[in-house]
């Protein structure tokens, strides 16, 4: 009798991870750090106050084929980096707005029966930035859209079986005279299963 209670529980225990992230659409939210590796020499400027840091933060959604593989479609928004004091005239002031479409395929792998995942995702990314400034020299700042090689990481924890919660990390890599763009987040996400 134990031996068939014990099989029981064993076998709920694993079909109840098993649904932690299963197969279905989901979407989510991502909120956090981001940085945009922006700085006076990487845009030609001699010498300027450069704030690059700030609130960042993306809407996803994707499908989970099975516990392992899925794909996400991304928007996702970095702060505005601002330069200030900028050599070469007086009050002089830029700044450069980025956003980005990424679509990534999503692994994920199971490290403990209690819901604890390891996440990673590679694929590409659609990255406009827009420069503005009131200085007359020219500087490299980009004033383009780009496709470029993005990837991220991730730790989460299944908060229900439809609601995991995820601390990660993702990049789109610099091209061109655009540079990096990093966001450290909290994610949050639904799966309609």
């Amino acid at each position: 009798m134990k031996r068939k209670l014990s099989t029981f529980l064993l076998g709920l225990t694993l079909s109840s991870t098993a649904q932690a992230v299963f197969p279905g659409p989901y979407a989510g939210i991502t909120l956090g750090e981001a940085f945009t590796n922006y700085s006076a020499s990487n845009t030609g400027l001699a010498s300027a106050t450069v704030d690059n840091t700030g609130l960042g933060g993306s809407l996803y959604g994707g499908y989970q084929f099975n516990m392992n593989w899925g794909v996400e479609l991304a928007y996702v928004q970095f702060p505005s980096t601002k330069f200030d004091n900028v050599v070469g005239g007086a009050n002089s002031t830029g700044t450069v707005n980025e956003n980005a479409i990424e679509i990534m395929i999503k692994g994920t792998v199971p490290i403990s029966d209690a819901g604890f995942n390891i996440t990673a995702k590679a694929g590409a990314a659609y990255l406009n930035a827009t420069a503005s400034h009131t200085f007359s020299n020219v500087s490299g700042a980009p004033n383009q859209g780009r496709l470029l090689p993005a990837y991220g990481v991730g730790f989460s924890y299944d908060v229900t079986s439809s609601t995991p919660l995820e601390i990660s990390w993702s990049r789109i890599q610099n091209g061109g005279n655009m540079q990096s763009a990093d966001l450290l987040g909290l994610s949050l996400t639904y799966f309609f299963n």
